[in-house]
C-alpha cells in the first residue's frame, strides 16, 4: 500500500494519493480516511447522527461564507453570521453523550474545529465580537477541542494568525 502525501492545486491545499487515488478536498479527504484506514472510526453508526453528520457537512461552506462575509462587512456583525453561529450553536446540543457535534468526537469536529476555533479570535479581536457569548455549546466545543493534544499541535499561534488575517484584510 502506498500512501503519500502531496499539494493538489499550485501548492495550496493538502491532498492523499493512495491506490492510485488522488484526494484533495478537505471533506473528501477526511471521508476517504475513514473509510479505508483502520482505527477508530470518525463517522457514526447511528443514522440520526449520520443524519447530522452530513446535513452539517453540507452546510460547512455557507458557514464559513457566511462568517467570512461578516468579518470583511462595514459595521455591526451581519444576521447571516448569526444565525450561521446560532445553527453550530444548535447543532452542538442535539446529543448529550458529549460535547461535540455528533456527541463523541467525529469527522464533523474535525470540519469545523479550525473554523469556529479561528472564527472566534479573528471576530473577537477585528469587530470586537465575541461569537461564543451566549454560546456555551460553542466555549465548551472550543476547550474541548483544545484539549486535545493533536489538535492543539496543529494550530498556529492566534496572534500570528489574527496579524495575517488583518493584513490580508487591509485592517
Amino acid at each position: 500500500m502506498s500512501v503519500k502525501m502531496l499539494l493538489f492545486f499550485p501548492n495550496k491545499v493538502p491532498c492523499l494519493e493512495h491506490n492510485n487515488k488522488m484526494i484533495g478536498e478537505s471533506l473528501d479527504l477526511i471521508k476517504y480516511i475513514d473509510s479505508n484506514f483502520e482505527g477508530p472510526k470518525l463517522s457514526p453508526d447511528d443514522p440520526e447522527k449520520q443524519g447530522l453528520a452530513e446535513e452539517l457537512l453540507a452546510y460547512s461552506d455557507t458557514f464559513n461564507q457566511a462568517m467570512m462575509s461578516a468579518l470583511t462587512a462595514k459595521g455591526a456583525v451581519t444576521a447571516d453570521a448569526e444565525a450561521a453561529l446560532d445553527k453550530i450553536e444548535v447543532s452542538l446540543s442535539k446529543f448529550d453523550d458529549g460535547p461535540f457535534f455528533l456527541g463523541q468526537f467525529s469527522l464533523v469536529d474535525i470540519a469545523y474545529a479550525p473554523f469556529v476555533d479561528g472564527f472566534q479570535v479573528f471576530f473577537t479581536n477585528i469587530k470586537n465580537y465575541d461569537p461564543t457569548a451566549g454560546r456555551p455549546n460553542m466555549q465548551k466545543f472550543i476547550k474541548e477541542m483544545n484539549g486535545i493534544a493533536v489538535y492543539a499541535q496543529t494550530k498556529h499561534d492566534p496572534q500570528e494568525l489574527l496579524a495575517l488575517t488583518k493584513k490580508k484584510l487591509g485592517i
